[in-house]
C-alpha cells in the first residue's frame, strides 16, 4: 500500500534515483546504489521499511501524515473488514483481497471488473453473517457450530462456513427428531390427562404372512382395530390414515 502511494507521488516529480539521494542524503553514492532499494519498497518486496526511511521518504514526496495513518488503519483491518470497505481499498488490497477468494489473475482485471468480483463477495459474505447470527445458540452443539462458523466467515473461508451450517442442519434435524419420539411427548398426552391423542401399533402373524394395525385412543383406552395390506411403512400409512378418516 505504501509502495503504491509511493509510485502515484514519485512518478510525477523525480526518478527512483533521484529520491534514494533525497532518502539517504548521508550516502553520496545513493542515487545509483540505493536505486533498488526504492524499488523493493514500492514493489512491495520490502514489506515494513525503517520509520526513519518512511519518514525521508514521505518528506521528499509530501505524503501527509493523514495519509500515512490512513494506510496504518487500512494494514490493520481483517480481511471481513476490508471486504466491507471496497471504495477505501487501494489496487494493492484489493489484488490480495481477490486472491483469498481464488480469483484467476485478479491482476489482470480492470478496477471495475475486480470490485464487481468483491462486492458480490461482500453480499454473499452478509447473507452467511445474517444466516449465522440467526442460529439458535441455546444448544451447546449448534453454539459451538455457531462460533467456527462466525469464525470462519471473519476469515472469508466460505466453503468452511458451508460446512459447518450443513453440520448445524443436521443437528437440528437429530432435535427434532429426538422430539418425536414417544419418551419425549407432552405431559398431558403422557399422562392421559385429555383425549384425542392416539397411539398405533403393529400385530405380525406366523412368518410374517398377516398383520393388523391397532389405534388406541390413550384416555379412554378405545381401541381401533385396522385391516392390513401388507406390513410395510406404505400399508400401515394407508391403513391407519383409512381408519383414522370414519371416525
Amino acid at each position: 500500500m505504501f509502495g503504491r502511494l509511493m509510485v502515484e507521488k514519485r512518478a510525477r516529480r523525480m526518478t527512483q534515483g533521484q529520491l534514494a539521494a533525497l532518502v539517504w542524503p548521508g550516502d553520496s553514492s545513493a542515487e545509483t546504489s540505493r536505486k533498488g532499494d526504492i524499488s523493493k519498497i514500492e514493489t512491495g518486496k520490502v514489506a515494513n521499511p525503517q520509520p526513519t526511511t518512511v519518514t525521508n521518504i514521505a518528506k521528499a514526496l509530501g505524503i501527509t501524515p493523514a495519509e500515512i495513518d490512513d494506510l496504518r488503519r487500512l494494514a490493520q483491518l481483517s480481511p471481513a473488514e476490508q471486504l466491507e470497505q471496497l471504495p477505501t481499498l487501494s489496487r494493492d488490497q484489493l489484488e490480495l483481497l481477490a486472491s483469498r477468494f481464488e480469483v484467476a489473475s485478479p491482476h489482470a482485471l480492470s478496477d471495475a471488473a475486480i470490485r464487481d468480483v468483491l462486492t458480490k463477495k461482500a453480499e454473499e459474505y452478509r447473507a452467511y453473517r445474517t444466516q449465522i447470527e440467526a442460529l439458535d445458540d441455546r444448544v451447546a452443539a449448534i453454539a459451538n457450530l455457531k462460533g467456527a462458523a462466525q469464525d470462519a466467515a471473519e476469515r472469508l473461508d466460505f466453503e468452511e462456513v458451508e460446512t459447518l451450517l450443513s453440520r448445524v442442519q443436521e443437528v437440528e434435524l437429530d432435535i427434532a427428531a429426538q422430539s418425536l419420539r414417544i419418551i419425549n411427548r407432552p405431559e398431558e398426552i403422557e399422562a392421559r390427562l385429555v383425549p384425542g391423542h392416539w397411539e398405533g401399533d403393529l400385530i405380525k402373524g406366523a412368518f410374517n404372512r398377516s398383520s393388523v394395525g391397532t389405534l388406541v385412543e390413550r384416555k379412554t383406552r378405545f381401541v381401533v382395530l385396522c385391516k392390513m395390506n401388507g406390513n410395510g411403512a406404505e400399508a400401515v400409512l394407508d391403513s391407519f390414515t383409512r381408519q383414522m378418516k370414519r371416525l
